[in-house]
C-alpha cells in the first residue's frame, strides 16, 4: 500500500517541480491553479504552489524513509 502512495506522491512532486525550473519561463501550474478561482491573486496561487511542492518534497523524503525500514 506505501508504494502505491509513494508512486502517487513522486507524480504528484515531477509534475509541480518540472515547470518551476528556471528552464521553463512559463509555469502553467501556477496559471492552472490560478484560472480555478480559488485565489484572489496570482501571488497566492504562486505561494500556495511553492508551498504545496515543498510539502510533497518532504513527504517525499519521508516516505522513502520509513519505506526503508
Amino acid at each position: 500500500m506505501i508504494m502505491i502512495f509513494r508512486l502517487f506522491v513522486t507524480l504528484i512532486l515531477i509534475a509541480f517541480i518540472t515547470p518551476q525550473t528556471s528552464i521553463v519561463y512559463y509555469n502553467f501550474v501556477i496559471i492552472y491553479v490560478h484560472s480555478l478561482n480559488l485565489f484572489l491573486y496570482y501571488s497566492q496561487a504562486k505561494l500556495f504552489v511553492i508551498s504545496f511542492t515543498w510539502i510533497c518534497i518532504f513527504l517525499y523524503l519521508l516516505l522513502n524513509f520509513v519505506a526503508t525500514y
